[in-house]
């Protein structure tokens, strides 16, 4: 993607001097980006249309989560009315480059190190006072699993089932059983940067005030890379022993495991919504194996297995309609 005009010409204004650019990857949102580098200087532009993006809570989040040791990126420059940003360049190591080479032999960073650190700053993002941030509310919870039936079952698969709806009351109910604190609500690998004193942490304007389980979900269970069963359980246990040891084993577990079915329909959901609304089959190829996630968490438990054999069926479904 070529770097629109009138942001090109917002640049040259701002920087003062010749740059190259190269555009990045985008998730699910309208916003563009783009890598802006001189000879010695490396930035960061966001063309983010104020129609359509939370850009207001963006400029106020990037201070509140600074001034509180997450190191998300500085903004330099904006242009308010046109939804104009210059960012701080907080590095090319996307954790999703980083999982793809874990298997390497003497491979640095290490599984180990990226997820102690993370977890670190999950934590760290909790420790901010939830007053900065909206509640995460049963009703937006429930509306987020109605994507997946909307999307996924009605407009793709023409299925009158709504499974999310069905499930909604039981999996909101597992995940009140934690404590609310402020979340990142998307800590996944395309939004975290490996850096070497610290992680570099992205896309956080949606942030909000809810389950302590649901950024770490969003890390052990991501949308885009599955990791053994194994790991997951390990770092489950030890965010918990680290950081909330009076909440019981079973309860945290439970809980952990229904916020990240909840994520993840609503996931699946979103990447349809992308391709048919959007026109960007960039993430469908995500969804059978998110389908799959989905359907092996929910079979632990026996008031979910309903949910578990209705997400295999639409799996088949899925699989013969692509």
């Amino acid at each position: 993607m070529a770097l629109p005009e009138k942001l090109n010409d917002w640049l040259e204004a701002t920087i003062g001097e010749r740059f190259r650019s190269s555009d990045l990857a985008v998730e699910a949102s309208t916003r563009s980006f783009f890598r802006i580098e001189t000879d010695d200087s490396s930035w960061i532009a966001m063309q983010s249309p104020p129609a359509t993006e939370r850009n207001d809570a963006f400029v106020t989040l990037t201070t509140v989560f600074r001034d509180h040791g997450v190191a998300t990126p500085e903004l330099l420059a904006r242009d308010d009315k046109r939804g104009f940003f210059l960012l701080e360049d907080l590095g090319r190591r996307r954790f999703d480059d980083v999982y793809r080479n874990f298997e390497q032999p003497g491979h640095i960073p290490t599984i180990e190190a990226v997820f102690a650190r993370s977890i670190e700053t999950i934590h760290r993002v909790q420790m901010i006072p939830n007053d900065y941030f909206e509640d995460y509310t049963d009703e937006r919870l429930a509306d987020e699993l109605a994507i997946f039936d909307d999307w996924l079952l009605e407009e793709c698969l023409a299925q009158t089932d709504r499974i999310g709806g069905r499930f909604s009351g039981e999996l909101i109910d597992g995940i009140r059983a934690v404590p609310v604190r402020a979340l990142h609500r998307d800590f996944h690998c395309r939004n975290l940067i490996w850096r070497d004193d610290d992680i570099g942490v992205v896309d956080f304007q949606d942030a909000l005030c809810g389950p302590i389980t649901y950024d770490l979900a969003s890390l052990c269970c991501d949308c885009y890379h599955t990791f053994e069963e194994a790991i997951v359980e390990h770092w489950r246990e030890r965010f918990r022993m680290s950081f909330w040891p009076t909440i019981d084993a079973a309860t945290f577990e439970r809980a952990f495991d229904y916020t990240a079915i909840q994520r993840q329909l609503k996931a699946c959901g979103i990447f349809v919504r992308l391709a048919l609304r959007d026109g960007r089959d960039t993430h469908l190829h995500y969804i059978s194996p998110g389908l799959a996630r989905i359907a092996a968490r929910a079979a632990k438990y026996n008031a979910l297995a309903g949910l578990s054999d209705s997400v295999v069926e639409v799996e088949r479904a899925w699989a013969q309609s692509s």
